[in-house]
């Protein structure tokens, strides 16, 4: 709520010439820890009395451009757009490295590394995130280091150096801890469930699951991943009905919000999982339709076809989103193989300036939908947040 009442007051205020650029980076940095709360409909507006600001300012003041491309950066991710996301993530970089701002450098690196894990480029990821942990613990950013080490441990574990991910996360749990930032505290503990999970420690996972979406109260997006991620373990262990509840829950609080910068796919694929395994296979398909649909309209955005193929096929619960829609829908009305060649289409539409050889099709697919219209949660209380260096 403090959050909301600082975006509410930048934007009443009409800042003289000489503090333009300090308004624009004040306004910007609001805007983006406001989409990262999921109260994007404030973030909105608050980009909205900043726009066009870039060009007055990007030959004089290129770190205030930086702070407004990071604040879009993280609008994008809240629409479901990670091509968009990623693009906007390294032109903050590359102007703040030209503003001469290392310490926002080596944050901005970090939203890189995520943007990368996003589209399921987790060789690039573990680059990015490396080089921004050697630069933040050079200049003593503890908080950049918990984040950075945080995102490193899940692109380590789809590396599958799962020994070193788990490492990684203790280490980013003790550091967010020492610094109260329940927020990382909580992601780390979901990603330590995931790893936890992929070794076969199932009692682990939902331990960890578990205390992660209690940690998580303060970050309602982060929670709807976490409590999807719930629903897996507990599948996997064969507690169907106990998944189901976990994954009722995701789903709710995905919808209440209206997106989530990270695990719409999860959210949506466990949701259809634990219907199919409580033995309502129509709704399982139906919930399965949607997901895909969804995923078609995020791939869609995604301009670059080498990150569109990875984004399909290399993030796991995308792939396995695709692999339940081919499994269950393959004999419905004939439609499987007119929809292989609309998501061929997806991945071969063309990309100024890319000359990467065309993508080979993901499978199944039920077409698009609108995009999700942002909905706000208004009693849900501002959550902690990275904080920036």
């Amino acid at each position: 709520d403090q959050l909301v009442h600082v975006a509410e007051e930048l934007s009443k205020l009409e800042p003289l010439p000489h503090f333009e650029a300090a308004y624009t980076e004040a306004a910007a940095r609001t805007a983006a820890q406001l989409f990262i709360i999921g109260w994007a409909k404030h973030g909105d507006a608050l980009l909205a009395r900043i726009d066009g600001r870039e060009e007055v300012l990007k030959e004089t003041h290129p770190a205030a451009v930086a702070w407004i491309q990071h604040a879009r950066a993280f609008g994008a991710l809240y629409e479901g757009d990670p091509g968009a996301y990623l693009s906007l993530c390294e032109n903050a970089a590359a102007l703040f490295e030209e503003a001469g701002d290392l310490r926002s450098v080596a944050n901005a690196r970090v939203y890189l590394g995520f943007a990368y894990i996003e589209v399921g480029a987790f060789v690039e990821a573990e680059v990015a995130l490396r080089e921004a942990l050697s630069s933040a613990r050079r200049m003593g950013l503890y908080n950049v280091v918990a984040t950075a080490m945080n995102n490193l441990g899940i692109a380590l574990a789809r590396l599958g150096q799962l020994d070193e991910a788990m490492r990684v996360e203790a280490e980013a749990i003790h550091l967010a801890s020492a610094q109260g930032d329940q927020r990382i505290v909580g992601a780390s503990r979901h990603y330590l469930a995931l790893i936890h999970k992929l070794r076969g420690e199932l009692a682990h996972a939902e331990q960890e699951a578990l205390m992660a979406t209690e940690v998580l109260q303060v970050a309602p997006p982060l929670r709807a991943h976490a409590l999807a991620t719930l629903g897996h373990v507990r599948l996997a262990q064969g507690r169907t009905r106990e998944a189901r509840k976990a994954a009722q829950e995701a789903i709710r609080l995905l919808e209440k919000l209206g997106g989530i910068e990270e695990g719409e796919t999860t959210v949506r694929l466990v949701d259809a999982e634990t219907l199919h395994a409580c033995g309502e296979i129509d709704a399982a398909r139906a919930a399965i339709t949607v997901a895909v649909a969804r995923l078609d309209e995020r791939a869609r955005k995604i301009k670059d076809r080498r990150w569109r193929r990875s984004f399909l096929e290399r993030v796991p619960d995308n792939a396995q989103t695709l692999a339940r829609a081919e499994q269950w829908l393959d004999h419905e009305l004939g439609t499987f193989q007119r929809q292989e060649v609309q998501r061929q289409a997806i991945l071969d539409e063309p990309t100024e300036g890319n000359d990467e050889p065309t993508a080979s099709a993901a499978r199944d697919g039920r077409g698009t939908t609108e995009p999700a219209q942002r909905k706000e949660n208004e009693s849900t209380e501002a959550s902690s947040v990275p904080p920036d260096p």
